[in-house]
């Protein structure tokens, strides 16, 4: 720095130091950047180049530098399972039983991501059942099925347990042997009800009953296919890629549904449609079909609202659809004979139709007009007051 401009900064500095400053440090770093191009310059005056220049050696592609692959689809899946089970472990963390959960943390982690994928937060029961067979559930913890087996009935666990079963519950499904040939019931998996939300009672949490009669798995099939634990465990990872699918929470014998089941729902709310939904609405609406029992009788009704629900795209009058079923039912039972069920079923089919054809914008109430119009309730009014297995619905007031 020459003295004229030194003398301007030590003026200056009287004035305000730190403009000053930041002065000095900008006339050094500008120097910094110049003395470089200074050397360069002072070289090359000293060792002019020659006439020809120098041939620079080819590049070829052996020498290149590796180009970087592109992230595939496998890396951004088990990213997104990774991300899963921290906002799992941050949910547990949030409610304090991080730490009281013990060994079962992983366990209640892994089953609390499976529900958080599929959506259980957003669903208005916060929960979902997990099938999954604790040979995999071992499998994905790293652990062996013995220390999953130790987890869910030593009495040691008994304190760890008592904070799992405010977030998850557990029962054994069972399913027909014939496929594999035995004979009777055998274990097909296990069923896992998970609540992303913790119940905080003293009375633990109960798989549901209707989940346990669903058709999780098909043994036969999954033998003949290799799906089953001695069949992946067997062979090579390199062939099977079991190992690494795990990576990305998916499992051979993994399903979820997320929600309640019909039979608990009390309200009008959107509730869960049965697999037995794709039955033929002109099968179920038959007195042949209607099988003897409590039981048969609800599960009757249930199929029938489910199916004329799912027919029609209206989920959110599905009470409404099982009083219906009931009231036809009532009718029958009493002396009504089949004509509200035939009635029903004409009404169902017109506004199916009707949805097809794009005619009716809301086939729900379209069909619930079509029952007023052909007076449906007029037929079923009389026996509103009888039981069949449960307290009368009053459909018609």
């Amino acid at each position: 720095m020459d003295a004229e401009t030194r003398t301007k900064i030590d003026a200056l500095r009287q004035k305000n130091p730190k403009l000053a400053q930041a002065l000095e440090e900008a006339y050094r770093a500008m120097k910094g950047f110049q003395e470089p191009e200074a050397c360069v310059k002072k070289v090359e005056e000293e060792n002019p180049p020659a006439d020809e220049p120098t041939a620079l050696p080819k590049v070829t592609t052996s020498s290149r530098e590796p180009v970087q692959k592109l992230t595939n689809w496998k890396e951004v899946r088990e990213f997104e399972w990774r991300d899963f089970l921290s906002k799992a472990e941050a949910l547990m963390a949030r409610w304090g039983h991080l730490e009281r959960l013990g060994p079962l943390a992983p366990l209640v982690r892994l089953l609390l991501a499976f529900a958080i994928r599929e959506g259980a937060r957003l669903d208005p029961s916060r929960e979902a059942h997990v099938f999954l067979a604790q040979w995999e559930v071992a499998q994905m913890l790293g652990v062996t099925e013995r220390t999953v087996e130790r987890w869910l009935y030593d009495p040691r666990y008994a304190t760890y347990r008592a904070v799992a079963g405010m977030w998850i519950a557990w029962e054994t499904w069972y399913t027909s042997g014939e496929g594999i040939g035995e004979a009777g019931a055998v274990k097909g998996g296990t069923l896992w009800r998970v609540r992303v939300r913790p119940v905080l009672r003293d009375r633990p949490l109960k798989v549901l009953a209707p989940f346990l009669a669903l058709p999780w798995r098909d043994l036969g099939k999954d033998r003949a296919e290799g799906r089953t634990r001695r069949g992946v465990l067997s062979a090579p990872d390199s062939m099977s890629g079991y190992k690494e699918d795990l990576q990305s929470g998916k499992g051979i014998t993994l399903l979820v549904l997320v929600g309640k089941p019909l039979i608990t729902w009390q309200n009008k709310k959107t509730s869960l449609l049965y697999p037995d939904t794709a039955r033929d609405i002109r099968e179920l609406l038959q007195a042949a079909s209607i099988p003897g029992g409590r039981n048969g009788r609800r599960n009757w009704a249930q199929a029938v609202a489910s199916a004329i629900a799912h027919a029609l795209g209206d989920q959110r009058s599905l009470h409404f659809w099982l009083k219906v079923a009931w009231a036809a039912l009532r009718a029958l039972t009493f002396g009504g004979g089949e004509g509200p069920m035939r009635v029903l079923l004409r009404v169902i089919l017109m506004a199916q139709e009707a949805r097809t054809d794009g005619f009716a914008r809301k086939p729900g109430a379209y069909a619930q007009a079509l029952l007023w119009r052909e007076g449906w309730f007029d037929l079923v009014r009389p026996y509103e007051d009888f039981k069949v297995g449960v307290a009368a619905c009053g459909l018609t007031g």
